[in-house]
């Protein structure tokens, strides 16, 4: 039987043609960008701040790699004997020598004395950009991320280009990719003497408050199906993107950031309580199963990027920091791949397996790093006043055995306690089929052993009606199969 409602969103028609040309058009635009950064005079170096612009920059890396007398961990005072803290962006009248090939005079805060510099004035290189943006783990897993939710936009929806979830799906994940290649070279000095890099660098904040953060409206409205006003007035699902431009607007006339934040954040919101909605409202299997995968990976996404700030409260090595900056990088991906599969129904009622696997493992990773690290502390307490040693290796090798011995019990312990609190259907109809396979060895009256089938099919299916068809016993027929 034909179903209309998948022909139809297989169906590449006018409106998908105009999605995927919006979706070029933003990976152009952050193209354009990015050559366009590659086009200015720049000092070559990487720079980090640690608050607005005016608060200092510092210098990290020589990513071009002209000689300077610069080094890693100066602080950017003025430029040219203008302060920073006094600049106006993109207004300021660039010095005579603000060509390539020529030097910059820079002041900069080295150990708490003021050094007058000369630096070198160079162009963007491609080796540059790569050392930028594959120099470390993070920026290596966060190129690859960008890339792979740009795959997985444009796989899903050319697989669904009739659905306005998938449509939508591309948007966002082409949003992400341009503002990946905007921000993906350090343009800082720029910004002062050029208009058109101040304003290139203040779009990323239109993508997002313009674009990102609209589609992620729109897509709660149009999924698991379009809400019943937007399925009678169609371009309602385009106001969020009229609305999301007004924080842009508003910086743009000198009104406070904290208008435009409110939008963006009241839109937020505004996604959230559609989501929570169609939570509540959607009554079919297909669907609720849908709205399941979508509010799993959102959970597991937002707790990637929760977990990679565990770094800033915590003191950690430098590989476990970047450990956690790649769980920052892959929460993206982890939600773009649960939407993927909610639009496409690619195994959809599989999530309830994948839940309660989540929920099982990670309550049993929580557990084991509590236990592990606080059997160290102790230990090595204890240790302490034994030996009088500060660290013993023994330590770890005692919590490590601890906890490869503790490993499946708890495991099994933790299974069964979230079965029976949140899976009490699931932990009822498994506990009852193994009470009715243990009965069975001991059942010989055929009339119990009818009730008992009956019962366990009425407890664990719970269905309408139940009957119990006996084949006829042909006692004859068995004796000739056997003769013969």
């Amino acid at each position: 039987m034909r179903n209309p409602s998948v022909e139809a969103e297989t169906y590449f028609d006018r409106g998908a043609w105009l999605v995927l040309a919006t979706a070029l058009g933003i990976i152009l635009f952050g193209t354009v960008i990015l050559f366009y950064n590659f086009s200015l005079p720049t000092d070559g170096w990487l720079l980090t701040n640690p608050g607005e612009f005016h608060a200092g920059w510092f210098y990290q890396k020589n990513l071009v790699g002209v000689p300077s007398l610069l080094i890693p961990g100066d602080r950017l005072e003025a430029i040219e004997g203008l302060s920073l803290a006094e600049a106006k962006l993109g207004y300021e009248t660039p010095p005579a020598d603000w060509v390539v090939g020529r030097y910059l005079r820079v002041s900069i805060e080295r150990n708490g004395q003021l050094l007058v510099l000369e630096v070198p004035i160079v162009h963007w290189t491609l080796a540059a950009w790569l050392r930028n943006n594959i120099a470390s783990p993070t920026n290596l897993a966060s190129i690859l991320s960008v890339i792979l939710l740009l795959v997985i936009g444009l796989f899903t929806f050319f697989k669904r280009p009739g659905n306005l979830a998938a449509r939508v799906l591309l948007i966002i994940c082409a949003s992400f990719f341009a503002l990946s290649l905007c921000n993906s070279l350090p343009v800082v000095i720029p910004v002062l003497y050029d208009m058109m890099a101040n304003i290139a660098s203040f779009l990323p904040f239109v993508l997002i408050s313009g674009i990102l953060v609209p589609s992620f409206l729109t897509f709660n409205l149009v999924f698991p199906r379009p809400k019943r006003l937007i399925q009678r007035y169609h371009l309602l699902a385009l106001l969020p993107y009229i609305v999301g431009l007004f924080p842009a607007v508003l910086d743009l006339a000198g009104f406070p950031p904290n208008i435009g934040v409110a939008v963006t954040f009241g839109m937020v919101l505004a996604a959230i309580a559609s989501l929570v909605h169609s939570a509540l409202n959607q009554r079919d299997a297909i669907s609720q199963a849908q709205i399941r995968w979508v509010l799993f990976g959102l959970g597991l996404g937002i707790a990637c990027i929760f977990a990679g700030w565990i770094s800033f409260f915590i003191p950690v090595s430098k590989s476990i920091t970047e450990l956690f900056n790649i769980l920052i990088t892959l929460g993206p991906v982890v939600i773009g791949i649960s939407l993927s599969v909610a639009i496409l129904r690619y195994h959809l009622f599989d999530i309830d397996v994948i839940i309660r696997r989540t929920i099982v493992y990670g309550s049993l990773t929580i557990t084991l790093g509590v236990v592990y690290f606080s059997s160290i502390i102790l230990l090595q307490g204890l240790f302490q006043l034994i030996t009088g040693q500060l660290q013993s290796q023994v330590v770890i090798v005692i919590s490590t055995l601890a906890i490869a011995t503790l490993f499946s019990p708890l495991r099994r312990r933790i299974q069964h306690d979230i079965d029976r609190r949140f899976y009490r259907r699931k932990y009822d109809a498994e506990k009852t089929l193994a009470d009715f396979g243990a009965s069975l060895r001991d059942q010989v009256d055929l009339e119990a052993l009818n009730s008992s089938l009956l019962k366990v099919v009425e407890d664990t299916l719970q269905p309408e009606h139940v009957l119990l068809w006996l084949k006829p016993f042909q006692y004859g027929k068995i004796m000739d199969d056997e003769a013969s």
